[in-house]
């Protein structure tokens, strides 16, 4: 491809990043637009991205057969729309709420982490700690709020605590049987998930 003229990248392991970092290089002096399927790259360019930028448009490629609309994203108004802080955020957001290497949260969708994240200081807070933790138990204790926090759990509630709370609830008020896939996970599967976090 070299020899036609055309510039090529090589990424050594995920190339999301390098292509992220590709299509950002071009729109600090032209409109450039990124035509992907992808909600892990729009992560990584909102993430990245600097705001004095010119245009960059995240552009999806497929359009489904039921939604016809195809989706754009003007990248430097979502970023301002959304604020440097919360894009900082956006890496540990789309861990969290799922992304291709760990699955979702069961009734707790990406929206509604997003805006609990934009929301809430305590889950602003304790998002920063997970950032900047140093020890596995650091990242376990704050990744245990933030999930509580999720689950309308109350400030450093623990995820076992809370889990007895919505089952003594619900038997209380005996008008449905517990399920528990609509539960929050235990404090010891929280050990695996924080694993994957420190990884991400």
């Amino acid at each position: 491809m070299v020899e036609w003229g055309i510039e090529t990248n090589h990424a050594d392991a995920d190339a999301d990043v390098l292509i992220a970092l590709t299509a950002i290089e071009p729109s600090k002096t032209n409109t450039n637009v990124l035509l992907r399927e992808d909600t892990d790259l729009l992560v990584l360019i909102l993430y990245h991205v600097d705001v004095t930028s010119n245009s960059l448009i995240f552009k999806s490629r497929n359009v489904s057969k039921v939604n016809t609309h195809i989706k754009i994203w003007d990248i430097l108004r979502t970023k301002l729309l959304l604020g440097e802080e919360l894009c900082a955020l956006l890496p540990l957001i789309h861990a969290i709420s799922g992304c291709d290497t760990t699955s979702r949260m069961f009734g707790v969708s990406k929206a509604a982490t997003i805006k609990k994240f934009g929301e809430h200081d305590f889950v602003k807070a304790q998002a920063q700690l997970l950032c900047n933790a140093n020890t596995k138990d650091d990242v376990i204790s704050a990744g245990e709020n933030i999930i509580s926090s999720l689950y309308y759990g109350a400030p450093y509630e623990g995820l076992n605590v809370l889990r007895y709370r919505k089952v003594a609830a619900r038997e209380l008020t005996n008008k449905t049987c517990v399920q528990i896939h609509s539960l929050p996970t235990t404090s010891n599967a929280l050990h695996f998930i924080a694993r994957g976090l420190i990884f991400k």
